[in-house]
């Protein structure tokens, strides 16, 4: 079929056939297949029809909102379908006006989905159909309903079609398919018949996958001339872009954003060489920074990019490069149109070349691309990928790149060569280059071999030039005529293009984006490779060979063929770039020496290593200064390296003069580089005192002295680099006399000083300590110096203040038998050393007393927060009064703080003892033992307790045992009635019913804490609770074998001895009392070597313990091969373990085993540990010959050790922490620096670097917890731990810097994390990497939850609830102890009854508790399956009759019963199943067991003892729900709680809360007339027990715990403010909110520290304002609070600030945050119509006055009063000149920079003159701002005036068509074309001339003749 459609067509050549015979193929094996556009593709289908009927289908997928589908036009019709943000729009016209018709608003159809449109046109009316459900429809308008198309359809773009009269259209990125247009599939026939030309990179190979891949995943750029673009970047003021980079290329562009034609600002990023450059051009010129760390290695690097107005910054794998930047004019980037990644398209080109982009030059223009992978990139912290692409070309999803080279597949010797993206090439002499045990690469042939097939020979091209690839280098090897082949029937395709340049295919059958080509192209010479200049010396093109057609083609030639073609490229020698410090301006101190280095001075070559690169000092007077080596002072030289720079010996010493101006040119032996001058500025010291405030502290005391204390600055500008800032040193003249001086030195070890540097101060390292007499004050006398400037001497004053209070008594208070004493002075008594009466010594009471209260002498109990005095101590009004009846020794204490004037004491505790009187109980206690794992019985020798009057005890578990549980079970042991029994009696020990039964831990002691009470028949109010703990020995067993703790190879060199210890291999045991030391290993025989003594070399060892190994009494000798291993047994007596130890020799060898990096806060020291950099070698050493020689030191701090320059140091002074990095604290010092080493070992070595981060102080804020919310989960799933879970999050630091290490993981699942980026941290081993994710994480950002990476997998059956908790640091500060909540959704629903026990034909409430449903959250439904035999279930509301199922709303609303009619005591049973309401999960079918006691022995049982949650500090009520308890035929309220030990709180009646209750009835409690009034500590509760007046219940524990309301602080930012103006204090710039419901809780802010320029005020009515001490929340939310400017700092912008303490009633505090303030003239969001323009009007060369109507401020003097600003100091200032004209204040030419008021305006004497040129449209830009304030960035606002000139016809047309002739016959209809005649006017155009007829000739019908005519007029203002 589609070879008919062929024939029918158009004509075309053989080739071309053949190569439409491929995509032939490809669609009937396939199918239809959808075209990929890629945001600049197109497809023109030529067509001229009229109809009046439109028939159109096509399905689509897109995720960009606008995208031009489809149009079609005339001269004046026009049909066009288009995406219009994600809207389906139809655009109409007939010729009677535009109809337009879009698809309804609230769908999208960007959502990366097919969908279906079909649209109908059928005369005036027309239908849309999408997705065959959404329909719409509409009548076009007027008289015409025919589309007549005369230019063609067009999909996807409008290519060089002028559719300006139609709009403007964005071009279409996603797929097309399935493409009909009046029946005929024209998307096909344009792709099979269409020329070149009309299809612009278009794929027709299917839907590309890149449009289904998220925005995560990386993508690769494999062709020459690949990109993607972006929409251009947003960031005028500053900004960040982040990425991370995987290539092995040497030169590529990674990132570029130009401006519009006319601005000179860019921004870019460029692989230059083996490492990045980052430029930048904010409209005051170019400044580069470069990275040093090299990316081109073929691994991930994390690249990050950002810039401010004044700074610039590149980061490269956590290594920080940044420069300053000098302001100048211009303080925006201002980008436009896209920003491109991983290349440029060729429409950018030129400007990147004027922008001086690297990459571009000695670059052919299509091979600039990046050849690599990117992914993750983020703009300003937003991700972008796939789906935000606007344009792309050669990307593919996913990192195709394989780098095979990494894998080291050559033998020996020989060249590994990347070939492609998958592919490599081995190149030696040898024979055969790769090894046998590698798999060969991509490009070998698929069958036969290619050498017998093609001919191949390399191609030799110039660098940077290009080459005609000929048959001389791709020949035939065989006669392929002999088979019917000609030339055009042998194609070839390019596989993988070359990596340092490009293919160019020229042949006029070319489809573009193919890769084809044929033999005959070959000869015909069209087929060139072009090099991309880069310094590479090779380059290799993989390609196939395929033969297609012929006839009895050899088997062997079937199929496709492949083979590469070598390239070898002449290399040619570039000339070096000299690349100086920003702005060539370099500040140095007058009168010394700057060291040079590559920062400030730097050449670029990319064939010439620094030592070659030699620079020539072109300074033939020596002004300013000189240059010279550091070693040769005062030798003058004029020439150095850049090795030399590098090194740093190059100084440059000033002598004179302010600025010296050097002229540098460098050679690199055969070419010489343009001169480059670097200014050298000179400044004056300028030293001088900042602070000198003294200090004051008590005696015999030290005290730090900061720099708010003593400060001395030297007066340098920022431009002065690190390596020229002079110390500013102290020198003591006459120290302290009562006193000391002190500074820290090596191991914060505090030494005398007497000399110091401002540093030292900075960085909190010197105090002063006094140690003689009690002086009042004390001074020392110092100098300061710096360089050759030193001051006078200074003095610093010390003061003395005595206050002092100290605990003079505090003895334990003993009650012996009595149950009330006093406290006296003789207890506790606290003195103040300057006097303070005892009035003024206040105690204060943090936690109270438990068993007891403290009470005053009026009887007023104390609470916790109370206060008493020394005083009432003193005069004996403090009493303790204990409340408790025990029959033991009991202790109680409480803690308090004490406070005088100007002191504080902090926390003690005063311990009381109470000693009951004897009495005639008697309790036998003995330790119960147990077997680890078993069950023992509580029998009465354990546990009894003898009375005389009473024969019966309750047990009340009051704490439970840690490592086991106290179960019930009958008299033989079968059956357990009881898991966890809480209560038991005397009767169930003496019939052996209670067992303990152990967990099988590897504990040794337990604990069972217990009370007990007598049974009486009535109650007794003087019966007495006896307390206990019984202590249970566990006896452990062996039951567990060794395990390997140390598991590697043991490294050893060739033939040498080494020890072998524990960090080799180690065992231990898990029996908790076995010494590991004791654990016997047994080796058999060793084929490499043998096992000695380390004291006896002659004696063999076969079995040894551990305690040799750890004691390093084993020596291991080498023989024989390189590699051995022996099977070793270890046994612990009982049990055995096998494993290997394997022995490896070597060469000797010495590498760096441990380099984590380090972390040190700006200023100060960290000590560097073995943790932090360790060695790992086979040579026998030891620690202290393991030597570090220092190569570079750090740049910005300081290697020390015992405070000396560590210059050569030990792995033993590692270990011993003697060795530490001080960080020199220079606030424009970047925040990394990093030093490097060669470590030595004798007969070894190795070179590393380690890097140092540096944190600043705002890093020292704890990270904020935003969100702890738990997951839900099904049994045996997974679930995503997202940030609306889990979220924390640090105000200067990245989610990536938030760091979560596990430390108890959860018991029922694991955590599992998606390996997605590559600064995740993780805690793992290799073993558990599955599949791209890491199971059972224990270490993860806060960035891989941001990303959805952290997974939890429920595993353990059975599981209700599941948890982890974990730590969590930025670095620098740590929270501990959070923990992370999962509830679990089980298969089948966990139940746990509970047996009842009922009176013998009595009622028995049944509770929640008793079914045993374990979350009270959950509804359902209980079904009776097994009836009870002695009695029935019955509901509440009908009572006498059996139910078979009930709810858990009847059992919450008490209205289940179980009722016994029988009149024996023989116990019941019923079986329960219960059904969850939410899923329908079922429970087991469970029995419950009916006990049935006599009247006699029941007591009030409490039904429902449920924890009360309360806030700190409130009264809550106390409900059934919480509390409720019953007895046989008791009415609620005769049933009393007796209540004691009280603790955090008590029970109060709601309408008096002030008295606390010590009994209260279920009747109150049901009324809700009961509430517990929270004070003191958070976990309280108190025991009561319940009584019914004859019997009473054991004690049962009521918990209460307390919350604190959690503040948190969501929003804090910048509120900017305008001089002497009140800004008002949005929620947007501070808001705090707490983990309550909205609107419970008030959040109220109370100033610390007052602004220093303003005042925080209030807004009142009266549009006056008061200042204010508090605030909040909703005073803010209200717009009620504000900031009022009162002082104006010297200089504007000014940074000011408040501090502030936030609370919330029942909540913690957030304690001195601060709130920034920037006072600044820019006024922001208010600056919107504060300025209006219109736009002027103006004849071609003429003048206008600019009147205030033209330019109004009237809002602006309206408005900006209200902000306090002086209207009347407003003036206009010039930005922008016009291009066409200028603007003139009186008659004379404006120019930028220069001011006029609004008097000059109103006065007429502003104008506008045009400048005659042929324009129309001119614009100029003004800023209104202030005039009276010294600020550097003073504009309030600014905008651009437009101007419009109406052109004058001041130009002659020009008749261009010479005897213009058209022949029109009569009845037929010849088009009128430009050919015929043409004519242009130069102002004008074509657009603009008409041609009319003068006069008409009469016409015959049905006759034929001819007629000539000519008339042509102008449609001009004037002149014919």
């Amino acid at each position: 079929m589609i070879i008919i459609m062929f024939m029918r067509g158009r004509k075309t050549t053989e080739i071309a056939f053949l190569k439409l015979l491929f995509l032939v193929l490809l669609v009937s094996e396939s199918g239809v297949l959808a075209a990929s556009f890629y945001g600049d593709s197109y497809v023109s289908y030529p067509l001229q029809d009229a109809s009046s009927t439109t028939f159109l289908d096509f399905e689509f997928k897109s995720t960009q909102p606008h995208g031009l589908l489809l149009l079609s036009a005339g001269k004046t019709d026009y049909f066009i379908v288009e995406l219009i943000s994600g809207r389906i729009r139809v655009r109409l016209d007939l010729g009677s006006g535009e109809a337009v018709l879009s698809s309804p608003p609230e769908l999208k159809f960007n959502d990366g989905q097919y969908h279906s449109l079909s649209l109908t046109r059928l005369s005036h009316q027309v239908t849309l159909i999408i997705d065959s459900v959404h329909h719409s429809g509409l009548a076009t308008p007027g008289s015409f309903y025919e589309l007549n198309i005369l230019y063609g359809l067009y999909f996807g773009g409008v290519g060089d079609f002028d559719a300006a009269s139609l709009g403007s259209f964005h071009s279409f990125r996603g797929c097309l398919k399935n493409v009909t247009f009046n029946g005929a599939d024209v998307l096909q026939e344009a792709r099979l018949y269409g020329a070149a030309e009309e299809k612009h990179e278009v794929n027709w190979e299917g839907c590309d996958k890149i449009f289904d891949a998220p925005a995560d995943e990386a993508f690769s750029l494999v062709e020459p001339s690949a990109f993607v673009g972006f929409r251009h970047m947003q960031a005028r003021v500053g900004g960040a872009i982040s990425l991370e980079l995987r290539t092995q290329s040497t030169r590529g562009i990674i990132l570029y954003n130009p401006a519009s034609v006319t601005s000179a600002d860019f921004i870019a990023l460029e692989l230059v060489e083996e490492s990045l450059k980052f430029s930048l051009n904010q409209g005051n010129g170019v400044v580069d920074i470069y990275s040093r760390v090299a990316v081109n290695d073929g691994q991930w690097h994390n690249v990050r990019i950002s810039f401010t107005a004044t700074k610039m910054e590149i980061g490269v794998d956590g290594v920080i490069e940044s420069i300053r930047v000098n302001l100048g004019g211009a303080k925006h980037l201002d980008v436009s149109g896209l920003m491109y990644v991983g290349g440029v398209d060729a429409k950018k080109h030129a400007y990147a070349m004027r922008h001086g982009l690297v990459t571009m030059f000695g670059t052919e223009r299509d091979a600039v691309s990046l050849q690599g992978c990117l992914r993750n990139i983020h703009v300003n912290g937003v991700a972008i990928g796939f789906p935000q692409m606007k344009i792309s070309k050669g990307v593919r999803s996913g990192c195709q790149y394989e780098y095979k080279c990494l894998q080291k597949p050559c033998i020996d010797g020989a060249v590994c060569r990347q070939l492609g993206i998958s592919g490599f090439s081995c190149e030696c002499d040898a024979a055969v280059c790769t090894k046998r045990d590698f798999n060969t690469a991509a490009l070998s042939s698929d069958s036969t071999t290619a050498s017998s097939i093609v001919d191949v020979r390399p191609l030799d091209v110039d660098e940077g030039d290009q080459e005609v690839i000929t048959t001389q280098h791709i020949g035939i090897a065989l006669d392929h005529t002999q088979y019917g082949l000609e030339d055009s029937s042998v194609l070839f395709k390019i596989l993988n293009f070359p990596l340092h340049g490009a293919m160019r295919v020229e042949t006029a059958s070319q489809h573009v984006g193919e890769t084809v080509f044929s033999l005959h192209d070959l000869k015909s010479n069209s087929i060139h490779y072009v090099s991309d200049g880069t310094e590479a010396v090779d380059d290799v093109v993989g390609m196939q060979v395929e033969f297609i057609g012929g006839s009895r083609l050899p088997a062997e030639l079937l199929g496709q063929h492949r083979f590469t073609l070598p390239i070898v490229i002449r290399p040619v020698n570039d000339p070096p770039i000299i690349v100086l410090s920003t702005g060539n301006q370099i500040g140095i101190t007058a009168h010394s020496k700057l060291i040079l280095n590559s920062n400030l001075l730097q050449a670029l070559d990319s064939d010439t290593g620094p030592q070659q690169l030699l620079f020539t000092v072109d300074q033939p007077d020596r002004l300013g200064g000189y240059f010279q080596l550091d070693d040769r002072p005062g030798d003058v030289v004029t020439s150095f390296t850049q090795k030399d720079i590098n090194r740093g010996v190059i100084e440059f010493v000033h002598v004179q003069g302010k600025v010296a101006d050097i002229r540098l040119t460098v050679s690199d032996g055969q070419a010489v580089s343009d001169a480059a001058v670097m200014r050298l500025v000179a400044y004056d010291l300028q030293l001088h005192s900042v602070n000198n405030t003294g200090v004051y502290l008590t005696h015999q005391e030290d005290l730090l002295i900061t720099s708010d204390n003593l400060t001395f600055s030297a007066g340098l500008p920022e431009v002065v680099p690190r390596s020229g800032i002079p110390y500013i040193v102290y020198q003591i003249v006459e120290p302290p006399r009562y006193g000391r001086l002190e500074k820290v030195k090596g191991n914060n070890d505090w030494v005398p000083a007497d000399v110091f540097l401002q540093k030292q101060v900075d960085r909190n390292k010197i105090r002063y300590v006094h140690v003689l007499g009690r002086p009042s004050s004390d001074s020392f006398s110092f100098t300061v110096t710096c360089e050759n400037q030193t001051t006078e001497i200074q003095q610093f004053e010390i003061h003395f203040v005595s206050y002092r209070i100290e605990l003079k008594q505090n003895s334990e208070l003993v009650l012996d038998d009595t149950e009330q004493a006093a406290i006296t002075a003789d207890h506790l008594k606290v003195t103040s050393t300057d006097g303070a009466a005892a009035e003024e010594i206040v105690y204060t009471l943090l936690s109270n007393t438990r068993y007891g209260y403290l009470v005053r002498s009026d009887s007023v109990k104390f609470v916790d927060g109370a206060n008493f005095t020394q005083a009432d101590i003193n005069a004996g009004n403090l009493s303790y009064v204990f409340d408790y009846d025990p029959y033991s020794i009991v202790y109680d204490n409480f803690e308090f703080r004490v406070t005088a004037p100007h002191a504080v004491l902090p926390s003690a505790m005063f311990f009381i003892q109470f000693i009951p009187k004897k009495n005639i109980v008697k309790m036998h206690k003995k330790k119960l033992q147990v077997l680890e794992g078993a069950r023992a019985i509580l029998s009465k020798e354990v546990l009894w307790i003898e009375s005389k009057n009473k024969d019966k005890y309750v047990f009340t578990i009051v704490e439970f045992p840690k490592h086991g549980a106290l179960q019930g079970t009958n008299r033989g042991l079968t059956q357990i009635t009881d898991v966890n029994m809480t209560t038991f009696t005397t009767e169930d020990i003496r019939d052996g019913r209670v067992v303990y039964q152990h967990d099988d831990s590897e504990s040794e002691q337990d604990f069972i804490h217990f009370s007990a009470l007598p049974v009486l028949s009535q109650l007794d109010k003087k019966v007495k609770v006896i307390n206990g703990t019984l202590a249970i020995q566990v006896v452990l067993r062996n039951d567990n074998p060794p395990v390997r703790t140390v598991d590697k190879v043991f490294h050893i060199v060739s033939n040498g001895e080494r020890l072998l210890s524990i960090s080799d291999i180690a065992y231990t045991d898990p029996d908790i009392d076995f010494d590991d030391n004791d654990l016997e290993y047994t080796r058999r025989s060793i084929a490499n070597g043998e096992l000695v003594s380390a004291d006896n070399p002659q004696r063999e060892i076969h079995k040894f313990t551990q305690r040799e190994l750890k004691e390093k009494q084993l020596l291991f000798r080498h023989t024989g091969s390189d590699y051995g291993k022996t099977v070793i047994w270890v046994t612990d007596g009982k049990f055995y373990s096998t494993g290997l130890l394997e022995v490896r020799a070597s060469d000797p060898y010495l590498m760096v085993k441990t380099n984590t990096g380090l972390t040190c806060l700006r200023g100060s020291s960290v000590v560097i540990t073995s943790e932090n950099l360790c060695l790992d070698t086979n040579v026998y050493s030891k620690p202290e010959n393991l030597v570090f020689i220092l190569t570079r030191a750090p740049l910005h701090g300081l290697l020390l050790r015992a405070e000396a320059n560590a210059s050569r140091f030990t792995q033993a002074d590692i270990d011993a922490g003697g060795i530490s990095y001080h960080h020199l604290g220079l606030a424009a010092s970047p925040l990394q620096d990093s030093f490097e080493f060669t470590a030595r070992t004798g007969i070894a070595d190795v070179h590393s670097r380690v890097d140092i981060i540096i944190t600043l102080s705002s890093y020292s804020e704890a990270p904020h917890v935003v969100e702890n919310r738990s997951v839900i989960v099904r049994e045996g799933n997974e679930v995503s731990i997202l940030d609306s879970n889990l979220k924390i999050v640090h105000p200067a630091m990245s989610a990536a810097h938030i760091v979560y290490n596990v430390k108890l993981p959860p018991r029922k699942g694991i955590l599992r994390l998606k390996v997605v980026s590559t600064t995740t941290t993780t805690t793992t081993t290799s073993k558990s990497v599955i599949d791209g994710v890491i199971m059972y994480v224990t270490k993860f950002t806060q960035a891989d939850i941001d990303g959805g990476n952290l997974d939890y997998v429920q595993t353990e059956p059975h599981a209700l609830e599941d948890a982890f908790s974990f730590d969590v640091t930025n670095g620098v500060q740590v929270i501990k102890g959070l923990q992370f909540d999962i509830e679990i959704v089980p298969t089948i629903l966990p139940v746990q009854p509970q047996n009842v026990t009922v009176r013998a034909q009595g009622r028995r409430l049944l509770t929640v508790d008793m079914i045993g449903v374990f979350d009270r959250h959950l509804t359902y439904t209980v079904y009776i399956s097994s009836l009870p035999s002695r009695g029935w279930i019955e509901s509440v509301a009908s009572p006498g009759q059996p139910i078979s199922q009930f709810t858990s709303d009847d059992l919450s609303q008490d209205g289940v019963f179980y009722v016994h009619n029988r009149s024996d005591f023989e116990s019941d049973m019923f079986r329960v199943k219960v059904l969850r309401h939410l899923d329908g999960v079922q429970s087991a079918i469970h029995t419950i067991y009916v006990k049935v006691k006599s009247p006699a022995d029941m007591t009030p049982e409490v039904i429902r003892n449920v924890e009360l949650e309360v806030l700190a500090g409130s009264e809550t009520p106390i409900t059934r729900q919480h509390l409720f308890a019953t007895a046989e035929e008791t009415p609620a309220k005769r049933i009393t709680y007796v209540l004691s030990n009280l603790r955090g709180g008590y029970v109060a009646m709601r309408s008096f809360v002030e008295a606390p209750r010590m009994t209260f009835t279920q009747d109150m409690i049901d009324k809700e007339l009961l509430v517990f009034v929270q004070n003191g500590v958070l976990d309280g509760g108190f025991t009561f027990s319940v009584s019914d007046g004859a019997t009473e219940s054991p004690k049962h524990m009521f918990v209460v715990t307390a919350n604190v309301v959690a503040i948190s602080l969501v929003a804090k930012y910048e509120l900017r403010v305008s001089p002497n103006a009140t800004e008002l204090l949005t929620s947007r710039h501070l808001r705090a909110t707490t983990d309550q419901p909205s609107g419970n809780f008030e959040i109220n802010y109370v100033l610390v520290n007052r602004p220093e320029f303003g005042e925080i005020v209030r807004l009142l009515e009266n549009n006056s304002s008061v200042e204010i001490e508090s605030f909040t929340q909703r005073d803010i939310n209200d717009g009620r609070i504000a900031y009022k400017n009162k002082r104006l700092p010297e200089l504007l912008p000014a940074e000011d600030a408040f501090s502030f303490d936030v609370t919330a009633k029942h909540g913690s505090t957030i304690y001195n945050e601060v709130m920034p303030v920037l006072i600044t003239t820019k006024i922001g969001e208010k600056k919107v119509f504060l300025l209006e323009t219109t736009t002027l009007q103006v004849l071609e060369g003429g003048t206008t006055i600019i009147t205030t109507s033209m330019l109004n401020t009237t809002k602006a003097r309206m408005i900006l009063p209200q902000y306090g600003v002086n209207a009347a100091s407003l003036v206009f200032v010039l930005l922008e000149s016009p291009l066409h004209g200028q603007v003139m204040l009186r008659n004379r030419a404006l120019a930028v920079g220069q001011t006029f008021s609004d008097i000059d305006v109103e006065s007429h004497y502003l104008a506008y003159g045009h400048d005659h040129s042929d324009s129309i449209k001119d614009e100029f830009r003004l800023a209104l701002k202030f005039g009276d304030i010294p600020v550097l960035d003073s504009y309030i606002v600014d905008d651009v005036m437009e101007v419009t000139i109406t052109p004058l016809n001041d130009q002659p047309f020009v008749l261009l068509t010479q005897s213009p002739r058209l022949q029109v016959c009569t009845i037929l209809v010849s088009p009128l074309m430009a050919s015929t005649w043409h004519a242009y006017v130069e102002f004008t155009g074509t657009s603009e001339v008409e041609y009319a007829q003068h006069h008409t000739l009469p016409t015959r019908t049905g006759e034929r003749y001819c007629l000539e005519f000519i008339v042509v007029r102008l449609n001009c203002p004037r002149g014919e």
